[in-house]
């Protein structure tokens, strides 16, 4: 295929294209020339890039999903998207499938192509395992970043409906759309926005569940209450009832992000639980006082955080390492807290 017959196509593909444009693309479509398969193949292995780190950003494949998903809503044109869409699920599914079976991404209900093209609701559900974070784009534009053992869950279409639901945490930088609010719903609460920056932190097995804001207005719904939300504020619920608001600094809500640990008066039982879903380890607190701790980690290893901790505080640790279980899967790294002086420690 001709370069100029690839940038066209290109154009139509993210509706870019004028009308003769678009007429040039179409005639290509339905010559269906060799070329078009591999390009069409080549153009999603060459949008998806997983970094190195723990972070995937995985923008370029939902954006191809969705674009194709939404682009013609006309009869019209229907048959030419079912044909794009053959060729798209074929190297998508290359790409797809590595990555659910990485536990990085799973999408739900997406079952058909002609549901997709029928416009029917479909589920995409992201998940971040335990020790990793994911940075994204929803459809609309905004940007989603996911902390580790977090869900987010969405209906598509999505523009004219931005509503998720989130398990865990995540920062969301919305893009404003004064027609279509966004909402966030949690167990406990709901967040509503037009369009800002703000970090929810509602994972399922937490009392506690906080909204923390860095830009713009939110709306905190609880129950039947609507709390209306500024800059550098922060709404707590903890149990069922008891709602705090306060002025905070965000940095230490939203560090997470950027991979700073952040511990600012935390409680003991806090830093272990913080501590085990970022490195995706078990910790167990044996038989120790309700210290408080206050320190910040960027990218050290789970052996330093410990090290560290240990010369700021009156405790002691014990890691132990992953084991092999009969079955031929292998147990989650363990770290024993004790109290500084502890018998325990050397008997476990």
């Amino acid at each position: 295929m001709h370069k100029k017959d690839r940038d066209i196509l290109k154009k139509y593909i993210n509706n870019d294209a004028h009308t003769d444009e678009q007429a040039k693309a179409e005639k290509l479509i339905r010559a269906d020339q060799s070329g078009l398969k591999d390009y069409m193949s080549s153009d999603w292995k060459q949008h998806l890039t997983i970094e190195e780190d723990i972070e995937k950003d995985l923008t370029a494949v939902l954006d191809k999903v969705h674009h194709r998903i939404h682009l013609n809503e006309n009869s019209r044109k229907l048959a030419l998207t079912r044909k794009l869409y053959r060729w798209y699920s074929a190297a998508a599914a290359i790409i797809i499938i590595p990555l659910l079976i990485a536990g990085a991404i799973s999408v739900s209900k997406l079952n058909s192509a002609q549901k997709l093209l029928a416009e029917k609701a479909s589920t995409v559900v992201l998940e971040s395992p335990k020790g990793s974070r994911m940075k994204f784009q929803m459809p609309d534009g905004s940007e989603v970043v996911l902390n580790g053992g977090s869900t987010l869950h969405y209906d598509i279409p999505f523009v004219n409906n931005r509503n998720v639901k989130l398990q865990g945490e995540a920062y969301f930088d919305v893009h404003h759309d004064k027609k279509h609010p966004f909402v966030v719903s949690t167990t406990k609460m709901d967040i509503k926005v037009l369009g800002t920056s703000f970090n929810v932190n509602a994972y399922p097995d937490d009392k506690l569940a906080e909204v923390v804001l860095v830009q713009g207005k939110v709306e905190c719904i609880i129950g039947k209450q609507e709390i209306m939300m500024h800059p550098n504020e922060r709404v707590t619920l903890s149990g069922t009832s008891q709602i705090i608001k306060s002025n905070v600094n965000v940095d230490k809500y939203t560090a997470w992000k950027k991979g700073t640990l952040i511990f600012k008066g935390d409680s003991m039982n806090e830093v272990a639980k913080k501590i085990s879903r970022w490195y995706d380890v078990e910790v167990k607190v044996v038989e120790l006082n309700d210290y408080s701790f206050r320190a910040t980690f960027q990218n050290d290893s789970l052996e330093e955080v410990f090290r560290l901790l240990q010369m700021s505080s009156p405790i002691e640790y014990k890691i132990i390492p992953r084991q092999k279980q009969p079955d031929g899967s292998f147990s989650k790294k363990q770290v024993f807290i004790y109290k500084k002086g502890s018998k325990k420690i050397n008997n476990q």
